[in-house]
């Protein structure tokens, strides 16, 4: 009866194993079969569009007055020639170009963004222009500009582009001037470019200084403060 018992146990405990076996085949089988009915029944993930590059409404620029440095030389060539003349540089594609800038996005902007070349841009442009003589600042009655020939150049873009030494990039020729607007409301330092000679009537000498700082820096709120102590823009003094 003990043998009996002990393999009628043996028989219990073979047919336990074998049924659990079942069981679990079933239950994975099934489990596979649910997985796979869900996945074909969820629906595929919703494509994600490419947000497309925002466009912004172009306006007229609204500059009263736009402003050119130079050297005390250049302004006499410049009165004696009648003109401004619009010059080609390496990073105009040729192109021939009188570079301005607002005062107020100047003072504002071009001393906080540092560049590859100098500490700032204000910094920058008066060494380059002060090495080779006293300063000269000019005002442009930009009304009388032909607002087709005005483009505009984001100088972080631009030093980007030097760094790179990318000097084929056709944003050298600069953007519509109607995009001015957004740049001066979010007081990102950039200038003009005008695609013409200007002529003289349309300019006046309003400030003059001599170069103040070395090779590497300029002392640009010493400089600056000088160009427009006697001008009629002395009231953007408080911004320097």
């Amino acid at each position: 009866m003990a043998a009996i018992s002990a393999i009628a146990k043996f028989g219990l405990a073979k047919f336990g194993k074998l049924n659990n076996k079942i069981f679990h085949t079933k239950l994975f089988n099934g489990k596979k079969a649910l997985n796979s009915a869900a996945k074909k029944e969820l629906p595929a993930a919703p494509k994600i569009p490419e947000t497309p590059p925002r466009e912004y409404t172009l306006k007229k620029d609204n500059s009263k007055y736009l402003y050119h440095l130079t050297t005390k030389q250049n302004w006499e060539q410049i009165q004696k020639s009648g003109k401004i003349a619009a010059c080609e540089g390496v990073d105009t594609l040729k192109q021939k170009d009188v570079f301005m800038f607002s005062l107020e996005n100047m003072l504002n902007s071009w001393s906080k963004s540092n560049n590859i070349l100098s500490k700032d841009y204000l910094d920058n442009i008066l060494r380059k222009v002060g090495r080779t003589g006293d300063i000269v600042l000019l005002r442009i009655n930009a009304k009388a500009l032909n607002h087709d020939k005005l483009k505009v150049r984001l100088l972080n873009k631009i030093f980007s582009l030097f760094k790179k030494g990318d000097f084929d990039n056709k944003y050298l020729a600069g953007e519509n001037s109607g995009i001015s607007y957004i740049y001066k409301q979010r007081k990102s330092p950039f200038e003009y470019l005008y695609t013409d000679n200007i002529s003289l009537k349309d300019v006046e000498k309003i400030g003059e200084s001599k170069f103040s700082g070395n090779v590497y820096s300029a002392d640009s709120k010493k400089i600056m403060t000088n160009l427009l102590k006697d001008s009629p823009e002395k009231g953007f003094s408080f911004l320097i």
